[in-house]
């Protein structure tokens, strides 16, 4: 009975160290995953929202803005789109990786203040994200490579 209850003690053990060492990779594989898909340029900390969309305006990108917020403000986010959708129908529009078709030719753009709560949907988001710290963007992946190609430019520019 002793050898079999050191015998169960040994595999316990095993399995133990087997379920650890497969979580720490797991999540180191998971983190790599998110640095490689999620891009990020220069830091533009000093912008706000309205200096934003004047320069992405300034750079040709043909974008209408498009508040979040019912009363017109630009704080919480906004809509970047080249399509004739209203506040209505972009509200509805899924932030999900998987519905990115029904992106085709908006983005989103929100205030990026708390990078630690955003990790995981950061990661899910994967390459239909852009990091330009304030600032995150969502949405159709050919607007992003726009907006990032613009703003790989603004050390140019200041």
């Amino acid at each position: 009975m002793i050898s079999f209850m050191r015998t169960c003690s040994r595999h316990w053990l095993v399995l133990c160290i087997s379920l650890l060492l497969g979580g720490t990779t797991l999540l180191a594989v998971r983190t790599d995953l998110r640095r490689k898909s999620v891009k990020t340029v220069t830091r533009l900390d000093d912008w706000d929202m309205p200096r934003l969309l004047a320069y992405l305006s300034d750079r040709g990108l043909s974008l209408r803005p498009v508040s979040s917020s019912a009363n017109g403000n630009f704080t919480n986010g906004v809509f970047l789109t080249r399509t004739s959708m209203e506040l209505p129908q972009l509200n509805y529009l899924p932030r999900v990786r998987e519905r990115i078709d029904l992106w085709q030719g908006t983005i989103f753009c929100q205030p990026f203040r708390d990078p630690e709560l955003w990790d995981i949907q950061i990661a899910d988001w994967g390459d239909c994200c852009l990091i330009v710290p304030p600032f995150l963007f969502f949405g159709d992946r050919e607007l992003l490579a726009a907006v990032l190609e613009a703003l790989d430019r603004v050390s140019d520019a200041r």
